[in-house]
């Protein structure tokens, strides 16, 4: 699955974000299940799924109501292209803790993945509900909108990210494909040079398509 990284670090960490757990809703762990977690994050990490996914389910078995097991072995899932388990799995996280804004964040992008974009705006504009700072949860609601054909929405979406995160690459080029569609190409152009002097990377096939329609280069 080269090129393909974890989605909790690609929703989340894009924008600076960590997984968190809301306070009070962490169920009592068992010395075994932390250590069945602690096993199955560090499969995880070496790309190892289906390890890692067996070690998130012995903690799952050990403890039903840890919904943190339950979002890294939908992680784990989603790796592996077993997306209807990874909603599930982020699904079952919600249950477990509803103020989980990750949960809904992670499983919109599963959505996303699925070409299900009304599911995944529903997603997260829910985060955002829970978490009106969460800029990645407006830029990955964008690129929703943009799939949409909501290029409006899409642009504003990835405005708010970008003040809120105002070095978020993925949110330059995504407002970069809202101006396209809405024929603003110069917004479209200051877009992509910003995402890549940010170090971000911009589709050659979505270049070429600007290079003709804008008549320009740059």
């Amino acid at each position: 699955m080269a090129g393909k990284s974890h989605i909790i670090r690609v929703v989340l960490l894009a924008a600076g974000c960590a997984a968190v757990l809301p306070c009070g809703c962490a169920s009592e762990r068992t010395t075994e299940a932390v250590s069945q977690y602690g096993q199955g994050l560090a499969h995880s990490d070496g790309g190892e799924w289906d390890a890692a996914i067996l070690c998130f389910t012995k903690a799952i078995e050990v403890d039903p109501k840890d919904a943190r097991a339950y979002f890294d072995r939908g992680d784990a899932y989603y790796m592996k292209d077993e997306y209807n388990a990874a909603i599930k799995d982020f699904t079952k996280a919600i249950t477990l803790s509803p103020g989980f804004v990750d949960a809904y964040a992670a499983r919109g992008s599963v959505h996303i993945t699925k070409r299900e974009y009304d599911a995944a705006i529903r997603d997260y504009t829910k985060a955002i509900d829970l978490d009106p700072l969460f800029a990645a949860a407006y830029c990955h609601r964008g690129i929703a909108h943009n799939g949409k054909g909501e290029y409006g929405a899409a642009s504003e979406d990835c405005t708010m990210a970008i003040k809120l995160a105002s070095r978020y690459k993925t949110a330059h080029k995504t407002r970069a494909v809202a101006h396209f569609h809405r024929r603003d190409y110069d917004k479209a152009w200051a877009d992509v040079k910003e995402c890549l002097r940010l170090g971000g990377k911009v589709d050659p096939e979505f270049l070429a398509e600007l290079r003709k329609a804008s008549g320009r280069e740059e």
